[in-house]
């Protein structure tokens, strides 16, 4: 076979047009999946707005909850359930958003009801708090959350709730090698 030689001008151009190709694709991959999380979304969003589904779908973790002294209220706003849930793992305010890696501000905000708490903060709380998986579904739905089924995320995310992780750190060492954003707001 015959050595052929280019121009190093066209091996360049040829190198930064394989890498935008490559980029491109990646970036196509990344919506693709994008766009399915967002319409498993909203197919759960849809299935829970059913009358008969809430009840169905969570009376089993409010018989469980009772047996251990909580009482879910169906006016429980959020902040009242992760209360309940913290008094029952005996935690301090302080030490839970501490060891969720959450601010000061953004509890204080939570606390007050100022924000509606973003998703990745109420799974960080309830990996603190060592809630399963349907108590993690309970307390994201008061917050106007859920999963999304089939994605990376909610399997890292309900696979370290079955395994009772409990540790913020751990989990987000999972999703930052799945190249995922960590869970919490404070700087590891």
């Amino acid at each position: 076979m015959e050595e052929i030689t280019i121009p190093l001008e066209v091996y360049k151009a040829l190198t930064d047009t394989v890498k935008m190709f490559l980029e491109s694709q990646n970036k196509y991959i990344n919506f693709v999946e994008r766009t399915i999380a967002c319409l498993n979304l909203i197919q759960e969003y849809y299935a829970l707005k059913s009358p008969e589904v809430p009840s169905a779908h969570f009376a089993k973790t409010e018989e469980e909850l009772r047996k251990c002294g909580i009482v879910v209220e169906k006016d429980d706003r959020f902040y009242d359930l992760l209360r309940k849930f913290r008094e029952r793992a005996g935690m301090e305010e302080v030490e839970l958003y501490t060891r969720a890696g959450l601010s000061k501000a953004v509890f204080s905000n939570i606390r007050s009801e100022k924000s509606v708490p973003k998703q990745e903060n109420v799974l960080s709380l309830a990996l603190t708090l060592k809630l399963n998986l349907a108590e993690t579904k309970l307390l994201l739905e008061r917050a106007g959350h859920a999963f999304v089924p089939g994605s990376i995320f909610a399997k890292i995310i309900t696979d370290a709730l079955r395994q009772n992780v409990g540790c913020v750190d751990d989990v987000n060492d999972l999703l930052v090698k799945n190249g995922l954003e960590p869970l919490g707001t404070k700087v590891r």
